[in-house]
């Protein structure tokens, strides 16, 4: 048994956009925010089998939970900003981001944008971490491939600004996982037959 971002990992190295890929790092964005990393092409499980728990990890460096990843970059956390960004209380779902978005709302626009670089910096500091060749990026968002183009657009803005000061890390290919939101039911099912 494993978890959904674990699957979609094995999915997407397996038969998918990682099979060429030695190290790299899948990024679930759904209710939560799913991770997995690979090294060597093995799953990285951690010493209690809790790595990439990315849901967890902290946007702004506050002590307090609602500062984890998980709510400013999971579906919740989508909804929250584009309220703020639209200055209402109604309730609001990522179909009615997007249609807002797409109608060229531009508080909607500069709310992706916002929460693109949120992806972008946890993208560029795992990759200072892992020096992975390719990071995936699943979940039902996947499917939304100008938002795939806006997290590349703003990581490629970080690693442009670190390029001055000629930092090490190397940006890695940033892709949608090709089996998209269906990766994690892939996954689960090379993990049962290769059991």
């Amino acid at each position: 048994m494993d978890n959904d971002a674990r699957c979609a990992a094995l999915a997407e190295l397996y038969y998918g956009v990682l099979a060429d890929a030695k190290n790299a790092l899948v990024i679930v964005l759904g209710t939560g925010i799913g991770g997995a990393v690979i090294v060597n092409r093995q799953l990285l499980d951690g010493a209690r089998f809790c790595a990439a728990e990315l849901s967890f990890l902290r946007v702004g460096g506050q002590a307090d939970v609602s500062d984890c990843w998980l709510w400013r970059g999971g579906a919740q956390g989508l909804c929250l900003m584009a309220k703020q960004a639209l200055g209402t209380e109604d309730d609001i779902d990522g179909f009615k981001v997007f249609e807002l978005a797409d109608a060229g709302d531009k508080r909607i626009l500069a709310m992706l944008d916002e929460y693109a670089r949120i992806a972008a910096v946890q993208i560029y500091n795992m990759q200072c971490l892992l020096d992975v060749e390719a990071v995936a990026i699943g979940g039902g968002i996947s499917a939304r491939e100008d938002l795939i183009d806006r997290i590349r657009t703003q990581l490629q803005a970080i690693f442009d600004a670190e390029a001055a000061y000629q930092i090490p890390p190397t940006m890695p290919r940033v892709v949608a996982c090709q089996f998209r939101n269906d990766a994690n039911l892939i996954g689960a099912w090379h993990d049962n037959m290769s059991r």
